[in-house]
């Protein structure tokens, strides 16, 4: 096997380890705005007028709701006041977008896979051809 191919092979394998890195934090992102989801859906569907409201690291306080209306950050620090629908609706691009970069981050990990393959069987080819 000659040395480019060892270094072809060798960048592959490192480039797959940073795709399946890349995929793993996707899917977790994926998994924590498919759970958002659902939780926007009950609440915008819910007729309860006290909720548990998260004060962070596991403390909850009880509160009265007065209206629907959600404080949603659209990025650099600024807020915006949004209905549960509206959000819903912001989550679902987001997840759109994450779904479509997985799938592409996908497509390309099958890429180099195949290649890998590639380089495989040329060596074993190679192997088999020495030893006759």
């Amino acid at each position: 096997m000659d040395q480019e191919t060892v270094m072809r092979a060798s960048f592959i394998e490192k480039q797959l380890g940073e795709i399946d890195q890349h995929i793993e934090l996707l899917d977790s992102q994926i998994i924590d705005l498919s759970a958002l989801r659902e939780n926007l859906t009950i609440f915008s569907e819910s007729k309860e007028k006290e909720i548990l409201s998260s004060f962070g690291r596991g403390i909850f306080l009880k509160a009265q709701l007065q209206e629907k209306i959600m404080f949603v950050e659209v990025g650099s620090g600024i807020v915006v006041k949004k209905t549960p629908e509206q959000t819903l609706e912001v989550v679902e691009n987001q997840l759109g977008k994450l779904e479509e970069a997985r799938l592409q981050i996908g497509a390309q990990r099958e890429m180099y896979y195949s290649e890998l393959y590639s380089i495989i069987q040329k060596v074993e080819e190679t192997k088999n051809k020495d030893k006759k």
